[in-house]
């Protein structure tokens, strides 16, 4: 019973020891640490140095403060740096800049990318939002804000861009925070038209060639100027400012139309009208007509009688239908 004691105490020296070991080794990691964290940190951009931090701690800050700005709801580990940007330790007596300029400094050298949801057009991404069913919605709200302009016709709406929504990353500059954000950028014309002013030699086909533009848009464009004799200095509108997005809809209707019948009509030459019941398709470019055609039709004309009834009391037939005096001398010469 005696021996057991010492055996016991013994086993709580040596607990407590190790407890007090772990305590100490805990102590030393955190010094150790705690020094490290306090050696001034250079920020590399591309590989070469941009600033000096006071800590290492201190250049994770500024790197997350970077890559957090102007990216919206997009989550953290979406968001990176488009640059190759790296942290080193330097000497003690490393020259440390203030964070507030260090953040301006990094800014100005490097491009913030978010993986989000861009609704891309003819392959270059317009605006991005961070979930796809924003995207979507966005492009469903362009459609229904130029469809509001055709006074309430049932249309079907594409786009007449190539468009698709493709997940990627996109410089920051690119998201939107909300759908409503996105529909503006989508429907608003960024820049004003591309103007072109008359040298000397300057031909209107030439230039239709040179801006890619048909030589009737160019007229129409510009219909205060005389293309067939062009003068240097002249102002021509080469491409009118547009939305980034084009919205085609088109609009069935019927119509019941008076028509004049052309020239040289056969043996229906005396026919003075007609009327024409057309199925129609309209265009609609943005919410503003450009064009219409015709997919079927059905024309009837109004035959003149080639010589007016004249009627009487005597000129019936046996069978109670009536007939004209000269149908009626007709009939009677055949009963002679």
């Amino acid at each position: 019973m005696n021996d057991q004691v010492p055996n016991r105490f013994g086993n709580r020296i040596w607990t407590e020891r190790a407890v007090f070991a772990t305590v100490i080794a805990g102590i030393g990691i955190w010094m150790g640490v705690s020094q490290l964290t306090k050696v001034p940190h250079a920020v590399l951009v591309n590989g070469k140095p941009l600033v000096n931090v006071e800590s290492l701690g201190a250049a994770k800050r500024l790197l997350n403060d970077a890559r957090r700005l102007n990216v919206g709801n997009v989550p953290g580990d979406r968001v990176r740096f488009h640059q190759n940007v790296t942290i080193r330790p330097v000497g003690k007596d490393a020259e440390i800049t203030d964070m507030a300029e260090a953040g301006r400094k990094l800014g100005e050298a490097t491009t913030v990318e978010a993986e989000a949801y861009a609704i891309v057009i003819d392959r270059t991404p317009i605006v991005a939002l961070a979930d796809r069913s924003d995207s979507e919605q966005a492009l469903k709200l362009v459609k229904e804000n130029y469809e509001r302009k055709l006074g309430g016709h049932s249309a079907v709406s594409t786009f007449k861009e190539d468009t698709h929504i493709d997940k990627r990353y996109v410089s920051a500059d690119k998201l939107c925070e909300s759908t409503s954000d996105a529909v503006r950028i989508l429907t608003s014309a960024p820049n004003g038209p591309t103007m072109h002013t008359v040298k000397l030699g300057d031909r209107a086909a030439k230039l239709a060639i040179q801006y890619k533009v048909p030589l009737a848009d160019m007229k129409r464009m510009n219909p205060q100027a005389d293309l067939d004799h062009l003068h240097e200095g002249d102002q021509l509108i080469m491409q009118v400012a547009k939305a980034p997005l084009t919205v085609i809809s088109k609009i069935q209707s019927s119509e019941l139309r008076n028509i004049t019948p052309p020239s040289g009509l056969g043996r229906y030459g005396t026919i003075k009208s007609g009327r024409r019941q057309a199925n129609i398709v309209a265009i609609y470019e943005n919410g503003e007509k450009v064009s219409e055609e015709i997919i079927s039709q059905v024309t009837t004309w109004d035959r003149p009688k080639t010589q007016p009834d004249q009627y009487d009391g005597q000129s019936d037939y046996s069978d109670g239908s009536r007939r004209s005096k000269r149908h009626w001398r007709h009939y009677r010469s055949q009963q002679q």
